[in-house]
């Protein structure tokens, strides 16, 4: 790997094959230059150029054409071969699949079929990858403030906002100035998670599709909503009737009870919206916004016009005579019937489905399901239908409508193995909240993580239902009670508690505070770590194996573990082990009395201050004096006493004034002989003993 610098005249540059493996950087300054390379990078610099990829049959190396020293206005076509350098000349590429740009602003590349990979380097650049598996590096620097240097982007920087088909993402610093990066048909980027590791990972740009984006597709928004006169989110009251007489063929007017299903969905989706509606009797001269109707319909199950369209049919929804046979809950008549309303009340397919349909952008086929939306008309694979709006569905109305908080206090939802005869939507706007299965006996999945889905309980026909649980989007739940079977809980980004049971279990706390609950006792279980996986074997043969992956506390019968020393069990257990010696890291007492105290936000220095302001310290230290608290605090982290000369140096940082007891304690806790004594690193790997009282 060398730089390899030509002159300012015209060069010929040939990469020998002897040479292919060397990933050199060729620079041809001025002129108009020839650079054909096996390996590595090209840069023209000034001139017409002509950048080459060479390949043999048994070798296509790394290869790219580097503008790192353009101007603004970067022009790059790899479709076409050539490349507008911002300095005035225009570059001939050939078999150029990878670029590097500059930090000027306003790049544009444009891919071709085959896998494409660009570096923006900063600036306001577009990147349309075409075909093939294209990817983009996020090497661009931003400024955090006016005040700040600037500095690289890590995953944790940016904003990343992806459309619902996946196809088009803007990505910018979530603060500060920098770089405004856009794709187009681009498949993944190029990341480092953090500084410190310096590891660059591909992370799929579908992987930041989110909940809006999808609802921003269902609602059209514009014309195609009851408020279209006010802002979006404004509340609007409708008023609604049953269709007395008609001509449409094969006409009949709802039944009582089927008006009354259709009422019980309206004030279902007034509850947890800005919606209202009223019901008025049809007259000659009087019907309601919503008119509902049934008729005989060929191919349809029912048809609905949307706001703004039509005229006074605008609302209008017809259901086919054969939907309306079967209409509870859960069934194909009512989701059918639900997804009349929601055309009627603003939503769109997420796909063109209908001949008529010619959306621009839509979900991917992966998000068209029923267990997302009751918009999807794709068939559900396992004959379950839904019994109310998917979680896209609310987010969606909730943007089109605003939002009516529900369930604001502290609810347990007690599951139940005919759970799984529907799909069903939970919305709760507050308080701590629970997911209850411990009456099923089968193993469920649930996803506490909000626009997610869980499976839990059977189908009629006795199989285990898939994605019939949703948590709507804004909806967060603390809490989650597996089943007597196997099971899948996964957390969000709350402080979690995650009870598995029977079975054998896979628990993911995700960010958080999570804690799993365990009913046996410490005892019970084999517990063996490997890599960031703990593993918990209950002995009695009953209760399984658990995994357990970014769970912090264990909480068994008899008391606790805390497994969180890169955060606050490690600090406490350095706290314990330099203030009250080595034996206190193994007292839960003492542990538990930390834990709570760090759990409600006091800092390492004010647990110090706290263990200072202690009885328990100062008998062990058999005084008060300054001699004694450096004798104690020296020999818990040495773990001998000091000698003269360093009880002589420490005592006199205190006398000076250099230094309080509570300061030079803190400095002796976080010290890396205390930190990284050989006690501390081997309880890092089991966890820290605690009394769970309170906890």
């Amino acid at each position: 790997m060398a730089d390899i610098r030509l002159t300012g005249g015209d060069d010929r540059y040939t990469q020998s094959a002897a040479e292919r493996d060397r990933f050199d950087t060729v620079f041809g300054e001025a002129g108009n230059d020839t650079l054909r390379l096996y390996s590595g990078f090209a840069l023209g610099g000034p001139g017409n150029d002509h950048i080459e990829h060479l390949v043999l049959p048994d070798f296509n190396g790394f290869m790219g054409a580097m503008y790192v020293t353009s101007g603004p206005g970067l022009r790059v076509n790899l479709a076409e071969g050539w490349a507008e350098d911002g300095l005035g000349g225009r570059d001939t590429l050939v078999g150029i699949t990878r670029v590097a740009g500059s930090d000027a602003a306003d790049a544009l590349v444009i891919g071709n079929e085959l896998d494409n990979f660009y570096w923006p380097s900063g600036g306001d650049d577009v990147f349309h990858g075409g075909g093939g598996r294209d990817g983009v590096a996020m090497n661009s620097w931003f400024r955090p403030a006016a005040n700040k240097p600037p500095q690289p982007a890590v995953l944790d920087d940016l904003a990343i906002e992806v459309s619902a088909d996946g196809r088009h993402a803007v990505i910018t610093p979530k603060v500060g100035t920098g770089f405004r990066i856009e794709v187009r048909d681009v498949e993944y980027i190029e990341v480092t998670l953090d500084r410190d590791s310096g590891v660059w990972t591909h992370l799929p740009l579908s992987d930041f599709i989110t909940s809006r984006s999808l609802a921003t597709v269902l609602n059209e928004g514009g014309a195609y909503r009851w408020n279209s006169d006010r802002p979006l989110g404004s509340p609007a009251s409708l008023s609604y009737s049953f269709v007395a007489s008609s001509s449409e063929s094969g006409f009949r007017p709802f039944s009582e009870a089927e008006r009354q299903l259709v009422r019980d969905i309206l004030a279902h989706t007034a509850g947890a919206t800005r919606l209202d509606f009223t019901e008025v009797a049809e007259t000659g001269t009087r019907a309601g916004q919503l008119r509902f109707g049934i008729s005989a319909q060929s191919n349809t199950k029912g048809l609905a016009t949307q706001p703004g369209v039509n005229g006074d049919a605008a609302g209008d929804v017809w259901m086919d005579v054969d939907s309306m046979l079967g209409l509870a809950p859960g069934s194909e008549g009512y989701q059918a019937l639900l997804h009349e309303i929601g055309h009627a009340l603003g939503l769109r397919h997420p796909t063109n489905s209908d001949a008529g349909d010619r959306y621009a952008e839509v979900f991917r086929v992966s998000d068209d399901r029923s267990a997302l939306t009751v918009m999807s008309t794709t068939p559900p694979g396992d004959g379950l239908f839904r019994a109310d709006w998917g979680p896209i569905d609310w987010l969606a109305l909730r943007m089109l409508y605003g939002t009516r908080a529900v369930q604001e206090s502290n609810d347990t939802y007690a599951l139940d193995p005919d759970d799984g005869a529907a799909m069903r939507t939970l919305v709760d706007d507050g308080g701590t909240d629970t997911l209850d299965a411990s009456r099923i006996l089968v193993g469920v999945k649930l996803d506490l993580n909000d626009g997610q889905t869980g499976s839990t309980g059977a189908t009629p026909s006795g199989q285990a239902a898939l994605e019939n649980l949703s948590i709507a989007p804004g909806t967060l739940i603390e809490n989650a009670i597996g089943s007597r079977g196997d099971d899948v809980l996964l957390g969000n980004d709350l402080d979690n508690r995650l009870t598995g049971g029977p079975g054998n279990d896979i628990i993911d706390g995700g960010a958080g505070l999570d804690t799993a609950l365990l009913e046996l006792r410490r005892a019970d279980y084999e517990l063996r770590r490997v890599g960031d996986t703990l593993y918990l074997e209950a002995r009695d043969g009953r209760n399984g194996l658990d995994t357990l992956t970014t769970v912090e506390r264990l909480h068994f019968a008899d008391g606790g573990l805390a497994l969180d020393f890169g955060g606050r069990a490690g600090m406490v257990a350095q706290i314990l082990r330099a203030m009250f010696g080595p034996e206190a890291v193994s007292n839960p007492a003492f542990a538990g009395i930390g834990l709570r105290l760090a759990d409600t936000g006091a800092s390492y220095a004010d647990l110090v201050a706290l263990a200072l302001g202690t009885a328990e310290f100062w008998a062990l230290a058999g005084g008060r004096s300054n001699s004694a608290f450096v004798k104690l605090v020296y020999s818990n982290v040495v773990g001998q006493p000091p000698g003269a000369a360093d009880l002589a140096t420490f005592a006199g940082l205190l006398e000076s004034g250099a230094h309080t007891q509570q300061s030079l304690a803190l400095l002796a806790s976080q010290d890396l002989v205390n930190t990284a004594s050989p006690q501390l690193v081997g309880l890092a790997a089991i966890g820290l003993p605690f009394d769970i009282g309170g906890l």
